[in-house]
């Protein structure tokens, strides 16, 4: 009797393998990749609400300035000679994102000890380089408020002397706000309901009759 001949499988490591093995990597590695990666975000956060916070008192000081008719090139010089950051400034950028009283002076702080930049010098290279934009802003924004009369020297007054002639409070200048009616005449009996009873009816129209008198 014939017998089959049994055969040996032979095994080859790798050889069925359809994915790599799993490898442990350390974790660790990561997690303080993403912490770093959020504490330059928080940083970048703070250097622009310190940023917006310089721009926003150089708009203020500006239109002072202009308000008053002082000379621009003296408030530049003062901003530039100034020796410390302007009062309340830091406080101001710090509550525009809602973080705890002294995270920007901590940050100014270590800045100066990395990079020895006083806090103060950040303030000056705004003045330096934006200074001149936010002039023109302010003046062009103080201009376009004002009216053709204001322009010309705020109107001129009749040779009388009557303030009311004078360009601000001239018609063409100040209008006055009124109101239109127009009059219209109806018979009562026909704004009265039709299916009221006579009684009521004629009980209305004394009322109305009686209002009117």
């Amino acid at each position: 009797m014939r017998s089959k001949k049994r055969q040996h499988s032979i095994y080859e490591p790798g050889s069925a393998r359809i994915n790599d093995p799993a490898t442990i990597q350390d974790a660790s590695k990561y997690s303080r990749k993403r912490k770093k990666n959020r504490t330059i975000d928080k940083k970048e956060q703070q250097w622009n609400a310190l940023r917006t916070a310089f721009r926003n008192r150089l708009i203020s000081l500006i239109r002072t300035c202009h308000r008053q008719c002082k000379p621009f090139s003296e408030l530049y010089t003062t901003l530039l000679t100034g020796k410390r950051l302007p009062k309340g400034i830091v406080k101001e950028a710090e509550a525009s994102i809602n973080a705890a009283e002294g995270t920007i002076t901590t940050l100014l702080s270590v800045n100066l000890t990395k990079v020895k930049k006083p806090s103060v010098e950040y303030w000056r290279d705004y003045i330096a380089e934006n200074f001149e934009d936010v002039k023109q802003s302010v003046v062009g924004e103080g201009s376009s408020s004002k009216t053709p009369a204001q322009i010309d020297g705020n109107g001129s007054n009749s040779d009388d002397g009557d303030d009311s002639s004078s360009g601000f409070n001239s018609d063409d200048d100040v209008q006055e706000d009124t109101e239109e009616y127009r009059a219209c005449s109806t018979s009562l009996s026909s704004i009265i309901r039709k299916d009221l009873s006579n009684e009521v009816r004629v009980a209305v129209l004394n009322a109305i009759k009686n209002t009117l008198e």
